[in-house]
């Protein structure tokens, strides 16, 4: 204890001697890094003092100002004497990024102790222990990604349009690399729509009537992702991922989606099935079918996929969440259904920063829709939409118009596209195979098996 109280004063010493050591770590610390409450005190006032225009260029008169201004904040930083001790405590200015170190990891460790005490407690007053877990590893991950407060708080434009521009041009001399950066959907049409397809650290919004194909649009696009070598996690709260299974084996494998049901296949379509198996068993696409997961658990398990897809040799590439109204937030009794569903897009969206990975979150309507004479879906049907449709880089809607005698056609309409420009894709549904081609396109060529080493999970 004793050391650290050293390491606090001599890293206060330093800032009195230098000051552009708060210009240069002042927003590293916060008051509860340190251990004695007027150190703190100390070092917000004299960054507040640094703030003042009036002493922001200050430097050889800097550790005069400070003693003078310790008079009037008197104990709350343990006195002007004391104060005016604490530059003798450091040996030299050039240890200030020791002292600080030392003192941002015993903070660490405190915080460490403090969540492990609190998580043994709320077990103990018999807290539900799957959301007390949750709790714990995403408290637990803010710990750990203390580093991030290293990171410059501003960047000059010109490197970032340096950046741009090498990737820009990285993409143009080489299509792989495009590949790489963008996630492309089945649908040509849909990537001209949106901008070239599904970027990292965005949400793309899916969404649709019941029987219009969403899920199995989505599942398409999951396949046809993790088909390029790229880990897909989808998390399943309505469906069993055993029919969504089913479903692909009728779509990879060109069955009957009764046939399977049913257990009435042909022998050609048992040898389709066979050839799906294979396709199937090295696809990295991973499936959650947990109902109802809190957003700090699906952060959990997403953050642990993204894990179980770097050691497969797979890096994660994309996360469908279906649907999103299914999640649950819990931000307090009084709040609405619909605060709660801001709260659960707000968490999609982190998500997707954080992991640095498009999300597709399929969403539900609001039935409203149905008594219009117009009933061609816009953002306002979303249910609980406000929150979803400011957060969603791209709003999709799959839609069948009931009046149409082709009951095999399908749009997917393009609401929003912060990117692209919105409009409607044509398509045709294929309901026994489980599959949504785009009218004048080639049918997708199937997946074909490679030689990857898989783990699974």
């Amino acid at each position: 204890m004793s050391a650290l109280y050293d390491h606090e004063r001599a890293l206060l010493g330093c800032a009195i001697l230098d000051p552009t050591i708060l210009d240069q770590y002042g927003h590293r610390l916060v008051p509860h890094d340190w251990l004695r409450p007027q150190h703190a005190a100390l070092w917000v006032r004299m960054r507040e003092l640094r703030d003042d225009a009036r002493y922001a260029n200050a430097h050889d008169g800097w550790a005069a100002v400070v003693m003078g201004e310790a008079f009037a904040w008197g104990s709350e930083v343990g006195g002007a004497a004391y104060v005016t001790s604490l530059p003798a405590a450091a040996p030299s200015t050039h240890a200030a990024q020791y002292y600080l170190d030392r003192i941002v990891r015993d903070s660490l460790r405190r915080g460490a102790l403090d969540l492990l005490t609190h998580a043994a407690d709320r077990i103990r007053a018999g807290d539900d222990p799957d959301e007390t877990l949750a709790a714990f590893d995403a408290s637990a991950s803010e710990l750990s990604h203390r580093d991030a407060l290293d990171r410059p708080e501003w960047t000059r434009v010109g490197l970032t349009a340096a950046e741009v521009f090498d990737q820009t041009q990285a993409m143009q001399r080489d299509p792989g690399e495009a590949s790489r950066l963008v996630v492309h959907t089945p649908w040509r049409g849909l990537d001209q729509r949106i901008g070239g397809g599904l970027r990292p650290g965005q949400i793309t919004i899916l969404a649709g009537r019941p029987a219009t194909g969403k899920t199995a649009a989505a599942m398409q696009l999951a396949s046809h992702v993790a088909a390029t070598s790229r880990g897909v996690g989808v998390f399943s709260m309505e469906m069993a991922r055993a029919d969504l299974t089913m479903r692909e084996f009728a779509r990879l494998g060109h069955v009957r989606l009764d046939g399977i049901l049913h257990a009435d296949l042909s022998a050609g379509e048992w040898r389709q099935m066979a050839t799906a198996m294979e396709v199937l068993d090295q696809l990295p696409l991973w499936i959650d079918d947990t109902p109802a997961l809190h957003v700090l658990e699906l952060r959990r398990r997403a953050r642990k996929l993204a894990q179980i897809a770097d050691k497969a040799g797979h890096p994660l590439g994309l996360l469908v969440v279906d649907y999103l109204q299914l999640a649950t937030a819990r931000i307090g009794r009084a709040e609405s259904r619909e605060q709660e569903v801001a709260a659960v897009s707000r968490a999609m969206l982190a998500l997707a920063k954080e992991l640095r990975l498009p999300v597709l979150a399929l969403a539900q309507m609001n039935r409203g829709v149905e008594g219009r004479t117009d009933i061609k879906p816009r953002m306002s049907d979303l249910r609980e939409s406000g929150q979803i449709e400011q957060d969603a880089q791209n709003i999709i809607f799959t839609f069948h118009d009931p009046d149409d005698p082709d009951d095999d056609t399908r749009s997917l309409i393009v609401a929003k596209a912060r990117s692209g420009q919105p409009g409607d894709v044509a398509c045709m549904w294929h309901g026994k195979h489980q599959r949504l081609d785009e009218v004048g396109e080639e049918r997708t060529e199937r997946p074909r098996v490679a030689e990857v080493v898989w783990h699974g999970e």
